[in-house]
């Protein structure tokens, strides 16, 4: 469902939509893990602006966060540029935040890179969210953590400009991708147990920066 914005003075701006998703699934709509929010059954993803995007005829809706994120953020963490060839666990624990970086990788490179996102204290659980260079894709995979039933998502991409900017969203059941300028997001609703609340950093297969790491926490009721 998609409604219009109005600017400071109540008029309606053609410019901007809104929407708000739905992130129940028809695979269980009865049978939605309850064992930590009893009577839960479904969420609405954020809130998304939506924006013409495009030129010579090649045109599209963008979605992103609402600015009015930034009202919610209690602490930022900037990690600036993190090379990784490998895996590395970040000192952040939140149950809550956003993710923000350009994914970077050599010519003739093809990592898969990303995060781990909602893992647990001793690895295992998790949900995977990066860019697999070699096909190229960017996915989500949250068949490691804890659901009715396993889900990935993909997306193309142009690899070769050995970049791509993320935006990631995390909060209590959901995880969401925001893909360049958000011609492209995923949404998953995801069922972390309590204390899987960490982050890790991953590239296999070849080395990946992680430009301008920012992570904001947002505050949830």
């Amino acid at each position: 469902m998609t409604y219009p914005h109005h600017d400071r003075s109540g008029r309606e701006d053609s410019r901007l939509r809104r929407a708000i998703g739905w992130a129940n699934f028809w695979d269980y709509p009865h049978n939605t893990p309850t064992s930590f929010t009893d009577g839960y059954n479904g969420d609405d993803m954020i809130v998304r602006e939506l924006r013409l995007r495009g030129k010579k005829g090649d045109y599209y809706l963008a979605s992103t966060p609402p600015a009015a994120l930034a009202d919610y953020v209690t602490r930022t963490h900037r990690l600036g540029d993190v090379t990784v060839s490998g895996t590395r666990d970040l000192d952040v624990k939140s149950s809550a935040y956003e993710i923000s970086c350009e994914l970077r990788w050599a010519a003739g490179a093809a990592p898969n890179a990303g995060f781990e996102v909602c893992r647990a204290p001793g690895g295992g659980r998790h949900v995977a969210v990066g860019a697999y260079v070699p096909a190229p894709y960017a996915y989500v995979n949250r068949r490691p953590t804890v659901n009715p039933t396993g889900g990935e998502s993909k997306t193309p991409f142009d690899a070769s400009s050995g970049r791509l900017p993320l935006r990631i969203l995390v909060d209590r059941t959901s995880v969401e991708l925001f893909i360049g300028d958000g011609r492209y997001v995923h949404s998953h609703p995801v069922f972390p147990l309590p204390g899987d609340n960490r982050i890790r950093l991953y590239a296999h297969d070849a080395t990946a920066t992680f430009a301008g790491l920012t992570i904001h926490e947002i505050k949830v009721p």
